[in-house]
């Protein structure tokens, strides 16, 4: 009897030791769940999880100051930046309060501030320019940066191509010609090569391009003249190129590019931008084409100017020729001692030349920087005479 009772004396104090453990282990979730669900409720970045209600205001407040201080807010267009003032971001503390709901992420409440936000807009249109702002989705730009705003984000750039109006992308930016083409070049060009992709943030090649396309080394060469001539007033930079030294009759100063398809000899450039840009080719009359750069505009201001380095003096050839005689046209007589000189001009001559070409950019905030973005090296063409020299007593 005594060793039952001992027995049933050990079950009791098991079970009542069990019953403990269960009830500490509810306890302890219980409580794990309590604290786990109040370190979730945070506003933006805020954290409030140890905070009472009646904390909840001075907590936001200071939250939204420091925030303030270490956000930053950036709108860009090309290689461009404006930073956003935090300043036309006005908190709602109130309503931020009304609305937020425990153990989740809440969003802070904000307004746009005014004057801030007109004078905000007019910056923008200042210094991207009234076409850039025109064509701009200023309610969705802005809808983007107040929600931003509301998370209380760190670091955001919003790229303004992606709130602006397509057709921006059809903007004709330069137009160049260039003349005394064959027609049979002009035709196979326009055939081969009548429009020309340029990459954003690459560097461009054209043997990369269009180096499979059946082109003769000058008819590539009359295109990398053509586009050389219309990325030079642009943000386009690093170019490299070789020129002939002895100008076709199609090329003139800034637009001399030679391209040797087998010796690799190309004509490439890079384009800095985040966007692409197209070089349109047109056959403009028989003897003509037309070069045309499209795109989102640029909103700085450029301006190039050809700087004569170094002049190289021509020289003067006199070649025999018999049949000129008194009776020729346009003869030049000149009578010496023993003999008579007739001598007819054949070949005005023509001064070789290094000449720079300097870049000047204007920024949009008024600032500008001038570089040299070409070299350009002529031979000089002589000057020819034909001639008959005739010994007087031959006379």
């Amino acid at each position: 009897m005594k060793e039952w009772v001992r027995k049933s004396g050990y079950i009791y104090l098991s079970l009542s030791i069990l019953m403990l453990a269960i009830l500490f282990a509810v306890a302890m979730v219980s409580l794990f769940w309590t604290e786990e669900k109040a370190s979730n409720t945070t506003v933006g970045t805020v954290y409030l999880g140890d905070k009472s209600a009646q904390d909840y205001e001075i907590s936001l407040l200071l939250g939204i100051s420091e925030w303030k201080e270490k956000a930053n807010f950036r709108i860009s267009y090309n290689e461009y930046e404006r930073k956003i003032p935090l300043d036309i971001f006005e908190f709602d503390v109130d309503t931020t309060i009304f609305n937020l709901v425990e153990n989740q992420k809440n969003l802070a409440i904000f307004s746009l501030s005014e004057p801030y936000f007109s004078e905000f807009k007019t910056d923008i249109e200042n210094y991207f320019g009234p076409v850039i702002y025109e064509a701009l989705d200023v309610e969705k730009l802005f809808n983007d940066i107040l929600y931003d705003a509301e998370k209380m984000s760190l670091q955001k750039t919003y790229t303004l191509y992606s709130y602006l109006n397509d057709e921006l992308s059809k903007t004709s930016l330069n137009v160049s010609k260039i003349s005394n083409i064959h027609s049979n070049d002009i035709n196979e060009i326009v055939s081969f090569a009548n429009e020309i992709h340029i990459p954003a943030n690459e560097r461009f090649s054209l043997l990369d391009t269009i180096g499979s396309v059946n082109l003769s080394n000058e008819q590539m060469s009359i295109i990398a003249s053509g586009i050389q001539s219309v990325i030079m007033p642009t943000s386009f930079s690093g170019i490299i190129s070789q020129q002939y030294l002895d100008l076709p009759i199609w090329s003139e100063s800034g637009k001399n590019v030679r391209i040797l398809q087998v010796s690799k000899i190309d004509f490439s450039f890079f384009n800095p931008l985040d966007t692409d840009y197209i070089i349109k080719i047109e056959k403009k009359g028989i003897n003509t084409l037309e070069f045309e750069l499209i795109g989102f505009p640029f909103i700085s201001e450029f301006a190039i100017e050809a700087v004569l380095d170094n002049e190289i003096s021509y020289q003067t050839e006199y070649l025999e020729d018999e049949t000129i005689g008194p009776d020729t046209k346009n003869v030049i007589i000149i009578e010496q001692e023993f003999d008579t000189v007739y001598r007819v001009l054949e070949k005005e001559g023509q001064s070789g030349s290094l000449t720079i070409f300097y870049r000047t950019i204007t920024h949009p905030d008024g600032s500008s920087e001038t570089s040299s973005i070409l070299q350009e090296f002529v031979n000089p063409q002589n000057r020819i005479y034909r001639q008959n020299t005739v010994d007087k007593g031959d006379n």
